[in-house]
């Protein structure tokens, strides 16, 4: 019988860890929610019903709060639910702020993390008072509080409780639900912006003119409230709305292209290198695989700035035709005599053939900016960049550089976000220095290093991006039309 006890406690304690850790997911995940666009004006409806009942009903269970909220600066209503199992326990709710003083609306969010010892699943009704204007711009702004909390309920009349601190007072009335215990909450509070017209955009680009119904309409107060882009609140002023200013992406291209031979030098034995005109190259290609990871930031409303690191691995194959002759002259063979040395044989009068198969490792580093814009649902972007190769292996040196014009369509799909199809063209100018040995004999070594760079810089692409949400976006272009280049290309990007 102990074993079967023993069993127990161990899936018991196993169930409580996953609840534990689900409840910490639920919490981490509740910050970032989404709110799908073609739904924002039924929540918000919804909302504003839900504070007007939950006032109603505080005022009913005590009427002197009436007073309190006449002589406060604005006010927080809503519906709101807690959590805990054993160790941690999460909350948290969407509610509507009014400032009272500039007679606008925000919708707020309020989540909050507990970690203690108790059991709980309650539901209450939340009512915050600012008695200061700094406390309630405190609470637009952001904020996280702390402190520790102590409940015991059951049934669906848990009484009224009141909690005031600096600048503030809250009135929780109890819904429904069992609580017991003690815990140690972490509370964030933030301003819905989803759901609060603050200039926010749904796509990555700057937009003016995108579907405004989902907007909240009256008492928005269309404020930007971060530092970037500079001069963001003047364009919001004037209708734009504008990407979340910040963000972190991985992106991943396979690349195949021609080149073409710029420099041949080559010496022999180790002896001085020298350019050899006459070489004759073919079968020149370059095949090439890049992960990179990319920081970002909207410096200006329609520019964007960012930097990327990140690894390359490829392959860089050519063909070099060389002349017999010119070796033997550049070695000093003399081939005129009776026993002429068995390197003539190899070389008189021949074309030897310097096959180039290199390999590179790197780590590659960049920089660049994009100009963008968008008006309705049509948009156009001008990213450029410079990605310069360290040197590896083979690989001596390299450069590449980007302008790639672009322009689509964004299409609305509801809950799924927006999708952009788009096309335009690729400038690519890359250049890579190589450096190797090649043994025409047992004797004769060739030493080389070749200069080459893309033999075609224009090529046509089509994509398409897909914004998620305004906080995530994946996207894949091919690049390959026109020219002798074929590139695939995709990204993933995290906003905030």
């Amino acid at each position: 019988m102990l074993w079967v006890l023993e069993r127990r406690m161990r899936v018991l304690a196993i169930k409580m860890l996953g609840g534990t850790a689900l409840i910490v997911i639920l919490f981490l995940l509740s910050a970032c929610a989404t709110i799908p666009a073609h739904k924002r004006p039924q929540v918000r409806k919804e909302l504003l019903s839900t504070s007007e009942k939950v006032l109603a009903d505080i005022i009913a269970e005590d009427p002197a709060i009436e007073a309190e909220i006449d002589k406060s600066v604005g006010y927080f209503a809503g519906d709101a639910t807690s959590a805990m199992v054993v160790l941690v326990g999460a909350g948290g709710t969407i509610g509507v702020l009014y400032d009272k003083q500039k007679n606008e609306r925000y919708f707020l969010n309020i989540n909050a993390l507990d970690v203690g010892l108790g059991i709980s699943g309650t539901e209450f009704k939340l009512l915050v008072l600012f008695k200061t204007t700094e406390a309630m711009e405190k609470a637009k702004e952001g904020l996280w509080t702390a402190g520790t909390t102590a409940a015991s309920m059951s049934g669906k009349h848990g009484g009224m409780a009141t909690m005031e601190k600096k600048g503030w007072k809250a009135h929780v009335l109890a819904k429904s639900g069992v609580s017991l215990g003690a815990a140690f909450t972490i509370s964030k509070v933030g301003i819905n912006e989803e759901l609060t017209d603050m200039g926010v955009s749904d796509v990555r680009m700057p937009t003016v003119g995108l579907d405004k119904s989902y907007q909240q309409g009256e008492a928005a107060p269309r404020k930007w409230n971060r530092i970037l882009p500079i001069l963001g609140q003047k364009v919001v002023d004037k209708g734009f709305d504008l990407p979340l200013p910040w963000g972190i992406g991985l992106t991943a291209a396979d690349v195949d292209q021609k080149m073409d031979l710029e420099l041949l030098a080559v010496g022999f034995n180790g002896g001085t290198q020298r350019p050899i005109p006459s070489a004759i190259f073919y079968n020149t290609n370059t095949h090439t695989q890049s992960v990179q990871v990319k920081l970002d930031a909207w410096l200006f409303p329609f520019l964007n700035v960012f930097g990327m690191v990140g690894q390359v691995q490829g392959d860089f194959n050519m063909d070099v035709d060389l002349d017999g002759n010119t070796i033997l002259d550049e070695i000093g063979a003399n081939c005129s005599g009776a026993r002429p040395p068995r390197i003539c044989g190899l070389l008189q009068d021949k074309t030897v053939t310097l096959p180039v198969e290199s390999e590179m490792d790197a780590i590659t580093w960049g920089v660049g900016a994009v100009l963008a814009g968008g008006y309705k649902n049509w948009f156009f972007s001008l990213p450029m960049s410079a990605n310069w190769t360290t040197p590896s292996g083979a690989v001596a040196d390299g450069v590449a550089y980007t302008i790639t014009p672009r322009g689509g369509y964004l299409f609305n799909l509801g809950g799924l976000g927006y999708i952009a199809a788009f096309g335009g063209g690729n400038w690519l100018q890359s250049e890579f220095t190589i450096d190797g040995t090649y043994s025409v004999a047992d004797d004769v070594n060739v030493d080389y290093v070749i200069e080459q760079e893309s033999r075609d810089n224009w090529t046509l692409l089509l994509g398409f991006n897909w914004d998620i949400s305004r906080h995530f976006s994946w996207s894949f272009e091919y690049n390959g039309f026109i020219g002798s280049r074929e590139a695939y290309i995709s990204s993933m990007v995290f906003r905030f």
